[in-house]
């Protein structure tokens, strides 16, 4: 299995740890764009900026990567996992109208 997380920070971090201590075996190749200097001792860091959200797309179907853990909040707020489901490229994240950011989920549920 090939699973791409996406981000470059200490959250992308743990997420990238946690699929190898959980997934272990089961994963051919862990990719991680762009990733950082800790990431690189777990998987693969690939320079694609997470502003490149097409370009993380094509990698993805280009090394037939099975799912993606999207990382950022900025990410999941441009759209992202509603780029990766038009082009069938199972992404883990949620959906641009979604809420974008803890403040705004915790704003709509002070309106409930």
């Amino acid at each position: 299995m090939n699973i791409m997380v996406t981000g470059s920070g200490g959250r992308e971090h743990a997420l990238a740890w946690a699929v190898t201590e959980t997934a272990g075996e089961q994963v051919d190749n862990l990719y991680i764009a762009p990733g950082n200097a800790g990431t690189a001792e777990l998987g693969e860091n690939v320079s694609i900026p997470v502003t490149d959200i097409a370009g993380q797309a094509r990698f993805a179907r280009e090394n037939k990567v099975d799912f993606t853990i999207v990382g950022p909040d900025d990410q999941l707020a441009a759209g992202i996992v509603d780029t990766f489901d038009a082009q069938v490229l199972p992404p883990l994240g949620q959906a641009r109208l979604r809420p974008k950011s803890n403040h705004q989920r915790a704003s709509l549920k002070n309106n409930e």
